[in-house]
């Protein structure tokens, strides 16, 4: 459904290249992360449903990270908050 289809696939490009395998990377390192699914259970609010979300996608928004990820004292988990980010920016898709 939405919570996991790239942005790319929400506005129906015709052409699916690399940047959706990207993006699905990031849900996957997100998952690896938090603990949980993107989207799902870390949102301010609650959880959105899947009309939010795929609003948010389509403006390039990332789900939200609590703080402690990328304050992290462990370079292992601030690795893995900054690489899940990179394949969430569109630009590096």
């Amino acid at each position: 459904g939405g919570y996991w289809r790239s942005p790319e696939e929400l506005r129906n490009e015709t052409l699916a290249t690399e940047k959706v395998d990207v993006y699905s990377l990031g849900n996957i390192l997100f998952q690896m992360m938090t603990r949980h699914e993107p989207w799902k259970w870390l949102e301010p609010g609650g959880r959105p449903n899947v009309t939010i979300v795929e609003a948010k996608k389509r403006r390039d928004e990332m789900p939200f990270f609590p703080k402690k990820f990328a304050q992290s004292r462990d370079v292992h988990t601030r690795v893995l908050y900054f690489s899940t980010v990179a394949c969430y920016r569109d630009e590096r898709r």
